[in-house]
């Protein structure tokens, strides 16, 4: 109910400290750390559901035949059991994180958080992905505002401090949280938001002429191609493959050659190993 009322609050302030809470109580970044160093691991684009046990089980329930004498749950009662699903069905976030996007505009931290937000909820269930998709003028401003295919050369040196305008790394991994959801939604993504151009124009040149401060165009790159990994095990965005060809042969024996110098030799004969998979990223 504070979260609510902050988040309706007309000082920017209140609504930003409202969104860290809210940022803090749903998003963990040990366990986006931890997806993404198992990227690289076999079947690693797809990821389960992230629905309580609670929820699961109650929706797994026979409906009680005696309807009217069941007390409906509380928004106190639904948090308890799933703060996701509460926030998405009861405090009607979406369209409340739509209303900061559009109207409120906050700096990159906050665009960031929301971003994220977004992402845990997609995580959730089919359900509430679909709710995103769903939510009128979301997605639009957020792949307009945030995953353009032209915006304006700065400074990569300099500190960033509003990405409206910019490809944000956040918001391709909120588009692959969706997509991942299932083939129905990246179908529709990817007709309806050009996704494919979106990554030719993100992939097509070395993340340094992206003009974008070293790290976050390093992180554009790396969420565009784990989204085009996801679109691709679907059989969409496949015709990428053929445009980006030029661009991904070198990297590919740039990687084998970094691969080859990394083994160790022993009596003239190379040895097996590994590489570190965030190292094959970059």
């Amino acid at each position: 109910m504070l979260l609510r009322w902050a988040l309706d609050d007309s000082s920017e302030p209140v609504v930003v400290a409202a969104l860290d809470a809210l940022h803090a109580l749903v998003c963990r970044s040990v366990e986006e750390r931890a997806v993404e160093r198992m990227w690289a691991w076999h079947l690693a684009h797809t990821r389960p559901a992230l629905v309580p046990a609670a929820t699961r089980d109650k929706a797994t329930q026979p409906e009680p035949v005696d309807e009217e004498n069941v007390e409906e749950e509380t928004d106190a009662d639904v948090c308890k059991r799933d703060v996701v699903l509460a926030l998405v069905s009861r405090m009607e976030l979406l369209s409340r994180l739509r209303y900061v996007l559009t109207s409120v505009r906050p700096q990159a931290v906050t665009v960031t958080n929301v971003l994220n937000i977004l992402s845990r909820a997609a995580q959730h269930s089919l359900s509430t992905a679909y709710q995103i998709v769903k939510c009128p003028g979301l997605l639009d401003v957020i792949c307009k505002e945030f995953l353009p295919t032209a915006w304006e050369l700065r400074d990569p040196q300099s500190r960033v401090s509003c990405v409206y305008g910019l490809p944000v790394a956040a918001a391709l991994r909120l588009v692959c949280s969706l997509c991942q959801a299932g083939r129905n939604i990246a179908a529709s993504l990817v007709c309806k938001y050009q996704l494919h151009m979106r990554l030719l124009r993100y992939l097509a040149v070395p993340y340094r002429d992206l003009h974008l401060p070293p790290q976050e165009a390093v992180s554009v790159q790396v969420q565009a191609l784990a989204l085009w990994r996801v679109t691709a095990a679907y059989g969409l965005a496949t015709d990428t493959f053929f445009d980006l060809y030029p661009t991904l042969l070198p990297c590919v024996g740039a990687i084998g050659q970094r691969w080859r110098a990394a083994q160790p030799v022993v009596d003239d004969q190379m040895v097996t190993g590994g590489v570190d998979s965030g190292d094959q990223m970059v």
